[in-house]
């Protein structure tokens, strides 16, 4: 039957109502107010037609009696029928005896003051105390299976203060709520017992300053925004080293931040979508530049610097990682390897190779070897060898 948590005022109504033994008619409105145990309705009932039943309009559930009218203010009242049924089932344990037969509100003080439990229609029930016909103080609510769903505080029949909550699964919270909701500090743990989050809620959601625990061992120390990592926040490897420090957008490394993989080199950059992307410096894990340039989705894309660990290096274009249009790739020294143009990390097309002997070529290049037309020189300058190149050979003189 009833259940006065689950009904409201505006909610529509309908009366059957068989006025001084006449036919069957019907009366609708809605609810304009609830007070304690009865309920005030604008629907309209003839003479003689007290204790016919109030439906809700919406789920066909008998809710109450119709008492009464009152002309003066063109409303109707009722009784809701919950408190009626708990009081026959009261009477069926010879134990009326002990209740005011005129409060309604002492049926639900005698199951509070005897320990009992109310059950609802999907079978979970609540054992605490009651205020006007609300859940309000502290109390428990069961699932159907007798396990705890929430311990901890009530007000106006939602959870607010402190509490616990516990979830089918057995994840479980510890902390404040408000209105029902997570709200303020609490913790989030796992069903094993380990922390899954720490820190502040609002509405349910992870918002303000937190920290984060995964399943893998990495956590997050930072802030959060609607149940995300959004703003400042520290990313960390299980081993407590720092994976990741800076900008969080949507859960997303976003904006500005510090990468560092494990085995010790490291980015700072710019990031978009969880990767590196615009500009952005590579390090060693001595702190030596690697490459210091664009990037494009976690690649070197665009126009870059990038130094191999023997010291040669190479300023020019990228894409997809790799060399990829013009550039000139430097000796050690400083002095010029090669200037010209790559394809997919090769030398390809046209390009000036500086051998170390001081003798150079000029010309053309397929797949990182001399390819097509050429003059290779002297290191004074002087033609060495003009012509053709197969595979990288010319045809020697005699």
């Amino acid at each position: 039957m009833g259940n006065i948590s689950t009904i409201s005022e505006g909610k529509r109504i309908y009366i059957a109502q068989y006025p001084n033994g006449a036919k069957l008619s019907y009366s609708r409105g809605e609810i304009t107010k609830i007070e304690n145990y009865e309920l005030a309705y604008n629907a309209s009932t003839d003479f003689g037609s007290s204790g016919s039943p109030i439906f809700l309009k919406d789920t066909t559930e008998v809710i109450g009696i119709h008492k009464q009218g009152n002309f003066k203010e063109e409303e109707n009242y009722g009784n809701f029928i919950y408190p009626i049924i708990e009081f026959i089932n009261l009477i069926n344990k010879n134990e009326h005896n002990k209740i005011d037969h005129n409060k309604t509100e002492d049926i639900v003080k005698y199951k509070i003051e005897n320990n009992e439990k109310y059950t609802y229609k999907n079978g979970e029930y609540y054992i605490g105390d009651w205020k006007n016909g609300l859940r309000h103080g502290k109390g428990t609510l069961y699932y159907k299976n007798n396990n705890i769903k929430y311990e901890g505080d009530f007000i106006k029949n939602k959870f607010e203060g402190d509490g616990k909550y516990i979830w089918e699964d057995n994840e479980y919270y510890i902390g404040q709520f408000l209105n029902g909701l997570k709200e303020g500090k609490g913790t989030l743990y796992y069903k094993d017992g380990h922390i899954k989050y720490e820190g502040d809620f609002i509405k349910d959601k992870f918002e303000g300053y937190g920290k984060y625990y995964y399943e893998n061992g990495e956590y997050y120390i930072g802030h959060f925004l609607n149940g995300l990592r959004h703003g400042n926040g520290t990313l960390f490897y299980k081993n407590g080293k720092v994976k990741y420090e800076g900008d969080f957008n949507e859960n997303k490394q976003e904006g500005n931040g510090k990468f560092i993989w494990e085995d010790g080199e490291y980015y700072i950059g710019q990031f978009l979508n969880a990767q590196s992307y615009g500009k952005g410096i590579e390090y060693y894990k001595n702190g030596n530049i690697k490459y210091d340039g664009d990037f494009i989705k976690d690649k070197h894309e665009g126009n870059g610097k990038y130094i191999w660990k023997d010291g040669e290096y190479y300023i020019g274009q990228f894409l997809n990682g790799l060399k990829d249009g013009k550039g000139i790739l430097y000796y050690k020294d400083g002095h010029i390897k090669y200037d010209g143009c790559f394809v997919k990390d090769k030398f390809e097309g046209k390009g000036k190779y500086i051998y170390k002997n001081g003798e150079y070529y000029i010309g053309g290049w397929q797949n990182d070897v001399r390819q097509g037309k050429g003059t290779l020189y002297y290191k004074d300058g002087n033609i060495k060898y003009e012509g053709d190149f197969v595979n990288g050979e010319y045809n020697k003189p005699n």
